[in-house]
């Protein structure tokens, strides 16, 4: 009876939880995410111990088999992409349909203000004087700007919105991810023997579902029922889940643009979901708000520049129309201030820029690069930029890019009689005119765009000798922009060079390694770079050392001295030599490699610059046959181009050409420096002129290229004074300074020093005493700041001097047992006149000493000669006559005569008095010494030599080079030039520029002359100048085309007969430059006018592109959607027929196992009793 008990209790039990798991199902019929449970029943397995028994082989009933979710997983992975792809879809379309109702704005819309105010234009083109149709103009662009700033600032609100929306679906996100964690938590502590995990696996599956609404994930299921979930379709870095561990999603905003986060780190993956949909919704408004941008500007550029070549009411030339900031500055006091460039003034990144007062520049804070200021204007981003001058030192200031342009434009008029109706150039008949001619003038629409590149965009960054171009062809033309009112050329020689390009373990081994230089002289430098590898990790901060001496050679030289720049980048090193340095390196030695350093080679390019109608402004002359193959439009020239050199290398229209030649043409200093003298020539004053940057080293890290200052000045008194200083072998050369080095070279071949002495009683502790001194006709003024006692330390900062140079070296010490102070001056350098220094004392008791020390080639031994005299500042003359060893005294005078290595040095002194002396010595001395009559000193830079006898005057200049020529060309006319570059191989250039207006340049009126009847030859002149700036013939429908001028002759015109064409202020009653501006209400791509046009329909259309394709995405991923919806259905939903029928089933079941129970207690109750 057991085995009858066990049947029935073990299927009751098992149909008991089949009927719940129906049950389940039933009730769970409409609850989302729910999948329908099936439960098999299987029949209980014996225990292997009891598998003998007869009893239990009849069988034990049923049991639970197992209870499965009906859950396919590749339909749910499509379920989850799908979903992913509509919420995208669904968030793009949604707002892209809020996107085009806000620039479509019914009948307030950009398309109905722009033709409102082109209406009001025709108003005033009927009648221009007219105020009320004036007046009309202004309120229909005020509309307009209103309306485009309006949507700008729609648009950027917009954006906003995105932000905020997008941080409410992130954060909805990670509460779905700390959800999923959760729930894999309490999947490993299910119990349920009926239902398992299924609840569970349906609420984090129901959970996965909703985060793929957020953003496009991967799913992939592991064991012990864990998930791992990446961002995106990819794994690994962008895991979002994975089992128990977990990241979170964040989100910013960076310029208007929106950028997600995992973690920290910012992620790229998301590109579905509500977040991806946010994101490409993000780019279209950033895409309209750029198109919106780029209209509002051509809009205002356009009317602007019409605006500018037109006359207003009351006969002034036009002013700007609309407002557009484009750029934000932000000063030291944290003031803001928007600037309203011209509408091409577009800044790509911020800048932070500090004020430099000493030199009249702004420090870019970034790169450390400068930018000078000229007249207020700045260069910068390709901009030039006017910030004014009203800057403290050491001020920094920071210029942003505005980004929502649009939502900032404005009309400026305000007065109706300010909008430029008429044109401002007009065409007058000269008063002596014999003909019957009649001409007009209008803008030359078809003018050719230019096939030269700008010398502007020709030579980007080759500002300096470092980063100079270098060209293939022979002949090489860019063209000088009208705008550009002052531009140098530098030409110069290339230096010798040689560069090595290493690995990263070249570069380890370096370390431990040496570079040798081989040199013609044959004492190779090698520089043991490995001693110093701890100061260096990479090959920049190798040359860095190299180049600031930090590392020398084994002899104790550093790479300056030998005329050498190192310059490295990345894995390159570069090593560039002065072609003036004396000592040549022949080849370089690293790492067992050799390279040779490449040999300068001789220069023989020209530097031209002409008029496109072959003008020539400077260069060399050109013979008829090299003119008629040089102007030619291939070139850059005007096809009717006559060459004319009459204003060669002089003033052309009021402009200024400076030309200076060096290589291949006798060398000479004339340019670079200044010589003058007084009236009898003793004095003879020189100033040199060496600031440019060509006689800098220059370094361009990026390209691994540099330019070793290469220039050599010398200096000649006679064989025994020479001087000869060279850049490239001087260590922290201030070329500012090369008076101060020639006179200190000059004055260091002299024989002779002078030193004085002042000194004190102890009377002047805790004072401030001031002296004076005289030397070499120069007054100087000090000042001795005594200690409070003698235990105080005596240092230089004593003793303040001030004069017109650094000329001496001050001491001061104790005297002994502190009884006062002694102050010793010797004059630096030397003292080719051997004079004296006088110093005088306000103090009454201090004593003074002079003495002059003079060098000579006698022998000491059996010393006996003439001395010569001394000349005294009062006029006086001392007669020193022979002397021997033993010396004398004279006078005040004391004569010494020393053994100083076996030759004879004389000194004198003297301690009486305070005039001057000088010691002249007698024939025999003289030519045993190098003592000169001539002064050398130097005043505020200038290098003065004046003799004092009376003899000659003569010191000899001369300075080498390794430019070959430097042009400069100023006060440039508002005509586009042509630089013409001439056989450039071996040289290279470099070109700086202004564009800084200058005042007083030559105006823009011409003079139109008939100079032949016959041929209609006609000459267009500048009418203040009279230079011709071109020739042209006049063709069969009367016109005459010159650049952006169109001139109709009507009429019969005499030869000598010519037309005044000006600026015109008379004709402000026309309204001619109106017909100009509705001519833009259709795009010219000829003329290149009304291009605002083409910006407005690529904001309109791009926007409708966008609407139309984002519902169709949204119709096609919706539909894609419910069509995997209905798939899960019919697989996973509850059907509640079914249901119904299994649920009748196993009621059925139950109820007859429930008999079976009952048959087996009646079967035992009959045994019971039968018992």
């Amino acid at each position: 009876m057991g085995g009858l008990f066990d049947i029935g209790k073990s299927g009751l039990e098992t149909y008991k939880h089949a009927l719940s798991v129906t049950g389940q199902n039933i009730a769970n019929a409409g609850t989302e995410g729910y999948h329908r449970r099936d439960m098999r029943v299987a029949e209980r397995q014996l225990i292997q111990s009891d598998s003998l028994s007869v009893q239990d082989q009849l069988g034990l009933g049923a049991e639970i088999g197992k209870v499965s979710r009906a859950f396919d997983t590749l339909s749910y992975f499509k379920l989850i992409k799908t979903n992913s792809s509509f919420e995208s879809a669904k968030t793009v379309s949604d707002h892209m349909v809020n996107l085009e109702r806000s620039v479509l704005k019914g009948n307030q819309n950009i398309f109905t203000e722009l033709n409102g105010f082109f209406e009001s234009l025709n108003g005033v083109q009927i009648a221009p004087n007219g105020i009320p149709e004036r007046q009309e103009v202004l309120l229909s662009a005020q509309s307009l700007a209103s309306r485009i700033a309006s949507l700008g600032s729609e648009l950027t609100q917009i954006n906003s919105d995105l932000f905020e929306e997008a941080k409410l679906s992130v954060g909805s996100a990670n509460q779905k991810i700390d959800g999923i964690v959760e729930v894999q938590k309490s999947l490993q502590t299910v119990g349920s023997p009926v239902l398992g995990p299924s609840s569970l696996l349906d609420q984090r599956d129901q959970l996965l579902k909703d985060l793929s609404g957020h953003t496009d994930i991967s799913i992939q299921y592991k064991e012990a029922e864990k998930v791992r979930v990446g961002l995106g379709q990819s794994f690994g870095a962008s895991d979002l889940i994975d089992s128990f561990q977990f990241k979170q999603l964040s989100v910013q905003e960076d310029k208007g643009k929106l950028n997600y986060y995992l973690d920290d780190a910012k992620t790229d993956q998301i590109t579905g979901g509500q977040l991806g949909g946010l994101v490409k919704v993000n780019n279209i408004v950033e895409e309209t708000i750029n198109n919106l941008n780029d209209f509002a500007i051509s809009l205002a550029r356009e009317f602007n520049d019409l605006q500018k070549v037109g006359v207003d009411l009351n006969g002034n030339e036009g002013t700007n129309l609309f407002s557009i900031p484009t750029i934000e500055l932000v000063t030291g006091d944290g003031s803001t201030s928007r600037l309203s460039f011209s509408a091409d003034a577009l800044l790509d990144n911020e800048y932070s820029l500090k004020y430099q007062s000493d030199k009249n520049s702004f420090l870019n804070v970034s790169d450390s690069s400068e930018l000078q200021v000229n007249g207020g204007y700045i260069k910068i981003g390709g901009n030039d930029l006017f910030l004014g001058t009203n800057f403290t030192d050491q001020e920094l200031i920071t210029l942003k890019p505005i980004k929502n342009i649009a939502s900032n434009i404005d009309i400026l008029l305000t007065d109706p009689k300010n909008i430029a109706a008429a044109k401002s150039v007009s065409v007058k008949n000269n008063a002596n005119n014999i003909g019957n001619s009649i001409v007009s003038v209008s803008a030359n629409t078809s003018k050719a765009t230019s096939t030269k590149l700008s010398v502007v965009d020709d030579f980007k960054g080759n500002i300096d000798t470092a980063n100079p171009k270098a060209f293939l062809s022979n002949l090489h033309v860019s063209e000088i922009d009208a705008e550009i009112s002052k531009i140098t050329i530098d030409a110069f020689v290339q230096q010798s060079s040689t560069r090595f390009t290493l690995t990263n373990d070249d570069i380890t081994s370096l370390k431990s390694s040496q570079i040798t230089f081989d040199m013609t002289s044959g004492d190779d430098q090698v520089f043991n770079v490995g001693a110093n590898s701890g100061s260096w990790t990479d090959l920049s901060t190798l040359s860095d050392l190299l180049n600031n001496g930090t590392i020398k050679s084994g002899s104790g030289s550093d790479i300056k001295s030998l005329g050498l720049v190192a310059v490295a980048n990345q894995n390159t090193i570069a090593f560039t030599q002065a072609n003036n340095a004396t000592n040549r390196v022949t080849s370089v030695q690293l790492l067992g490699a050799s390279e040779n350093m490449a040999p300068a080679q001789p220069s023989t390019s020209n530097v031209y610059v002409f008029t496109k109608e072959g003008r020539q402004i400077s260069g060399p002359t050109l013979t008829d046959a090299e003119a008629l193959e040089l102007l030619v439009p291939a070139n850059g020239f005007n096809l009717n181009a006559i060459y004319k050199n009459d204003y060669a290398n002089g003033s052309y229209r009021g402009s200024f050409s400076d030309v200076k030649y060096f290589s291949g043409s006798p060398e000479s200093p004339t340019g670079f420096l200044k010589e003058s003298a007084n009236a009898d020539g003793s004095i003879k004053n020189i100033e040199f002129f060496l600031g440019d940057k060509a006689f800098q080293t220059q370094s361009n890290v990026t390209k691994a290229i540099s330019n070793s200052i290469d220039a050599v000045v010398g200096a000649k008194i006679n064989d025994d004074f020479q001087a000869t200083l060279n850049f490239a072998e001087q260590a922290d050369l201030d070329i500012t300074k090369v008076s101060h080095h020639i006179a200190s070279d000059l004055r260091k071949k002299s024989s002779s020093i002078s030193v004085t002495t002042l000194s004190f009683d102890a009377s002047v502790l805790n004072k401030i005493e001031p002296f004076s001194i005289v030397f070499e006709g120069q007054k100087y003024s000090g000042k001795i700041v005594f200690p409070k006692s003698f235990d105080d330390t005596l240092t230089t900062a004593n003793v303040i001097l001030e004069g017109a140079e650094d000329r001496f070296t001050p001491v001061l010490t104790k005297k002994d047992g502190n009884a006062g102070f002694d102050l010793s001056l010797t004059a630096k350098d030397g003292v080719p006149t051997s004079e004296s220094i006088q110093i005088t004392s306000e103090i009454t008791n201090s004593v003074s000493q002079q003495k002059v020390v003079v060098t000579t080639g006698i022998d000491y031994e059996n010393f006996s000669t003439d001395l010569g005299r001394l000349s005294l500042g009062n006029g006086s003359v001392v007669d020193l006559g022979t002397m021997t060893t033993e010396g004398g005294v004279i006078g005040n005078f004391t004569v010494e005569i020393v053994n100083k290595s076996g030759k004879a040095e004389i000194s004198i002194k003297t301690n009486v008095g305070t005039d001057t002396f000088r010691y002249q010595p007698a024939d025999a001395i003289a030519s045993a010494t190098n003592i000169l009559s001539k002064r050398i000193s130097v005043a505020k830079d200038i290098l003065t030599i004046q003799e004092l006898d009376g003899g000659a005057n003569n010191i000899d200049i001369d300075f080498k080079t390794n430019m070959k020529s430097m042009t400069t060309l100023s006060d440039l006319p508002e005509e586009e030039l042509l630089l013409i570059l001439e056989d450039t191989s071996n040289t290279r250039f470099s070109v700086d520029y202004s564009t800084e207006p200058v005042p007083g340049l030559s105006s823009t009126n011409f003079k139109l002359s008939l100079i032949s009847a016959e041929f209609g030859v006609y000459e267009l002149s500048d009418a203040d100048t009279g230079q011709s700036i071109a020739t042209r013939t006049i063709d069969n429908n009367g016109f005459i085309v010159v650049d952006d001028l169109k001139f109709k002759v009507s009429g019969t015109p005499a030869e000598g007969d010519s037309f005044v064409v000006s600026k015109s202020f008379a004709s402000s009653l026309k309204s001619d430059n109106i017909e100009d501006m509705l001519k833009i209400t259709k795009f010219d791509a000829a003329n290149k006018s009304g291009e605002f046009n083409t910006k407005l329909d690529s904001l309109l259309f791009g926007l409708s592109k966008h609407v139309s394709s984002a519902e169709i995405y949204k119709e096609a991923a919706e539909g894609s959607k419910i069509a995997v919806e209905e798939m899960i259905d019919k697989f996973s939903s509850v059907s509640l027929d079914t249901e119904a029928a299994n649920l009748m089933q196993q009621q059925q079941a139950y109820q007859a196992l429930a008999r079976v129970l009952s048959t087996a207690k009646e079967m035992i109750d009959t045994l019971m009793e039968v018992i």
